[in-house]
């Protein structure tokens, strides 16, 4: 398993995952690097969006291509 996961690990939880996560992101910018997080809540996120216009969106305005933009088709008309 690889170091850092957390999920099906003795003693390793959400929390501890999170407290790795905030500290790495405080700590960036003290070596001059920057931290991108994307948070998803996909429970009911997509129920009363038009999902077209949603992913024209993401490609046109956020410039997500690729596997990214993939996953997300997939998500939601898959």
């Amino acid at each position: 398993m690889p170091m850092l996961q957390s999920a099906y690990r003795r003693h390793h939880s959400s929390e501890m995952a999170l407290v790795k996560v905030l500290s790495n992101a405080l700590d960036a910018p003290d070596s001059g690097q920057v931290t991108p997080l994307v948070l998803l809540d996909l429970s009911t996120a997509f129920d009363i969006i038009d999902q077209d216009i949603l992913i024209q969106r993401l490609r046109i305005l956020l410039d997500f291509r690729g596997s990214a933009l993939r996953w997300i088709e997939s998500f939601l008309f898959g």
